[in-house]
């Protein structure tokens, strides 16, 4: 398993009410961010950026 590292923004979060959580997530190593709601779409987002980064090193290999 490889360790990937996310730059997280979060531009409105609220500890009584974790799903109004809204931001923006990156892959450092990419350019691709992605807007999420909640800490589930957080976690997704993630997923999300880990598959792509795996597809384009898939590709990428000779």
């Amino acid at each position: 398993m490889e360790e990937q590292s996310f730059i997280v923004r979060f531009y409105r979060f609220d500890n009584q009410q974790p799903d109004s959580t809204v931001g923006t997530v990156q892959a450092v190593e990419s350019s691709l961010r992605l807007h999420f709601t909640g800490m589930d779409g957080l976690w997704q987002a993630m997923i999300r950026l880990k598959t792509c980064a795996d597809e384009n090193k898939q590709t990428q290999s000779p």
